[in-house]
């Protein structure tokens, strides 16, 4: 069997490569998307995880899926397009989503919240996370997308500069948002609701997971595909100028 992966390559790379070796990253704690950069060798190193077991997984998982995929490959769709499937499928079920945390959260805190307080940092974190996320996604569809949308039209150098400074802003923002998830998963053991959680409690936890894992994704497509692909453009342009 030829090996696609050797543990050199970072992170994010192989999910846009190969979108299903995010569950095998989360199953094993591996974060893909704030932590995207580093190579999976490096995370490993940093992890109890076996080097060689992870990527015999990687590499018999990637040759089984390659062989019947057929996705859209983001790295060589539109931008439009790919910003199209972001705000529809990613910025969509967060909008729908966090309120119906929001209320989850709320109701549990209130009736459990004196058995088990960690309870009150959950949801001091998810409100924070809620609001920052929020004003994001406005950014990005009032300010972010039409630039990028006008720059695949027009080919703009100058329309392509104030894109890559509106890129760090947001890349920072995943970032808090990422280290938000993290904390939250630290909590709550992983989602994993005690013994005595009612069936609120229960949904709540698994209303959380589910945003984590959707947010995991969308901030990857961003991070690792649209906005290096604006990098990238960025460099060759500046390459070709000089």
């Amino acid at each position: 069997m030829s090996v696609k992966f050797n543990g050199n390559e970072p992170i994010g790379d192989i999910v846009t490569v190969f979108p299903h070796a995010a569950d095998l990253f989360k199953a094993h704690g591996i974060d893909f998307c704030c932590g995207g950069h580093r190579t999976l060798q490096d995370a490993l190193q940093k992890s109890s995880v076996d080097q060689e077991q992870m990527l015999a997984k990687l590499n018999d998982a990637y040759a089984e899926w390659n062989t019947n995929h057929q996705e859209v490959d983001w790295t060589q769709a539109d931008l439009s397009r790919l910003i199209d499937h972001i705000v529809d499928v990613h910025h969509a079920y967060t909008v729908r989503e966090l309120p119906l945390i929001e209320a989850w959260m709320s109701k549990i805190t209130k009736v459990h919240g004196h058995r088990h307080p960690d309870l009150y940092e959950v949801k001091r974190l998810f409100d924070e996370m809620n609001m920052e996320l929020s004003s994001h996604l406005v950014k990005e569809e009032k300010i972010l997308f039409p630039l990028i949308r006008q720059f695949e039209k027009e080919a703009s150098l100058p329309i392509l500069n104030q894109v890559i400074v509106i890129l760090d802003k947001m890349e920072a923002e995943h970032d808090e948002t990422g280290e938000n998830l993290k904390t939250i998963r630290k909590i709550t053991n992983g989602y994993q609701a005690p013994s005595d959680a009612c069936r609120s409690y229960q949904v709540t936890y698994g209303k959380l997971e589910a945003l984590e894992e959707d947010l995991h994704r969308h901030i990857h497509l961003e991070n690792h595909i649209l906005f290096k692909r604006l990098r990238d453009q960025q460099m060759s342009d500046a390459e070709r100028a000089n």
